[in-house]
């Protein structure tokens, strides 16, 4: 008879999208996209593309440069954070994903060194019992919310996770997928990348307003 850990971790595997490297192409795979912010976040796609390892492959509907679903929420497990005028960083996980584990300690740190630019946020579709007793065992700092009915899991028709998602401050997405696809994992260098092109625009906007 199988373990309960075994069974999580076979269930896990099964719904990682490391599990479907061999499946074929799908229609929409983020390759190289015009930017509908020209110039502004190429250097997001550079870091993303730093070392490819054939076109990069996502397990949910591309939105990369096109505005985002509305983020949804049934009720935040957090407070609600403030994100105005702030690039945000979602990903939807579930508590039985190992592979979500691993993406912890990342988005600790991401919310703790840039909290006053960045705002990290853990999505479930799990209901809240389940979701704080795993918070638990594994410690998550950042911002985290439920919605059982997994409305923006399905705008994005969300595959396999974890699935994140990287928003500018207007809302359009600038990098997406799974963040530890090899060759294009969402790492310190994209995060950094994105967020010197606000403080550079945030920059530009104050020089004009002082002429």
């Amino acid at each position: 008879m199988p373990s309960r850990m075994s069974l999580l971790l076979f269930v896990s595997l099964m719904f990682s999208p490391l599990m479907a490297q061999t499946a074929p192409a799908l229609p929409n795979e983020a390759i190289d996209t015009p930017s509908i912010l020209p110039g502004k976040h190429d250097e997001v796609r550079k870091a993303d593309n730093s070392a490819p390892k054939g076109p990069k492959r996502i397990w949910a509907s591309s939105y990369l440069w096109a505005k985002a679903p509305e983020l949804t929420v049934e009720k935040w497990l957090t407070e609600q954070p403030d994100m105005k005028g702030k690039y945000v960083l979602i990903e939807l996980f579930n508590t039985w994903c190992t592979h979500c584990w691993t993406s912890v300690p990342n988005l600790n740190r991401w919310h703790a060194e840039y909290k006053d630019e960045l705002v990290v946020i853990g999505l479930c579709d799990e209901p809240a019992e389940i979701v704080q007793a795993a918070k638990k065992e594994i410690n998550r700092d950042f911002y985290f919310a439920i919605d059982t009915q997994k409305r923006m899991r399905k705008a994005l028709d969300v595959r396999g996770v974890p699935h994140a998602i990287l928003l500018e401050p207007g809302g359009y997405v600038i990098w997406e997928g799974y963040p530890h696809l090899p060759g294009h994992e969402l790492t310190d260098k994209t995060i950094e990348a994105a967020l010197a092109v606000g403080r550079r625009l945030k920059a530009d906007k104050g020089k004009q307003a002082q002429r």
